[in-house]
């Protein structure tokens, strides 16, 4: 008995971690890219590759705010995987604030960028999208 125990003792020191999917927690930075638009119509802006690295960030979440000093009553964005300014690639998140509020989003596993990354917005809103360089 005290053989078994001392293997299982043993079995959880060395392979525990393992046996419960626990892994080692590296700290990342997270970067922004910050988007306004001042106008008074929605925004379409296809964030530049040198910014927001394909295949190699990651999307961990964006905020839609109203840009500051101005009254809106569009705080929306939609993020998009995408290389075309038509935004018809692969629908990353989409987001909807009440008149003159904030509102963000976060995801549970980063996103990786394939193409690109597209921004739809509301106007006289400000779009933050925040990454991980991998």
């Amino acid at each position: 008995m005290k053989k078994f125990l001392v293997i299982l003792l043993l079995c959880v020191v060395l392979f525990g971690g393992k046996a419960f999917a626990i892994e080692p927690v590296t700290a990342a930075i997270v970067y922004e890219y910050d988007i306004s638009n001042d106008s008074g119509g929605p925004l379409t802006t296809l964030i530049p590759t040198y910014a927001i690295r394909p295949n190699v960030d990651k999307i961990v979440g964006y905020t839609v705010m109203p840009t500051e000093g101005q009254v809106n009553t569009e705080s929306y964005v939609g993020l998009y995987d995408t290389t075309s300014s038509a935004l018809s690639g692969e629908k990353l998140g989409e987001l909807e604030a009440s008149d003159n509020a904030s509102k963000n989003d976060h995801f549970i596993r980063p996103k990786k960028i394939l193409n690109g990354v597209g921004v739809r917005q509301g106007a006289r809103t400000t779009v933050i999208v925040f990454f991980i360089r991998t």
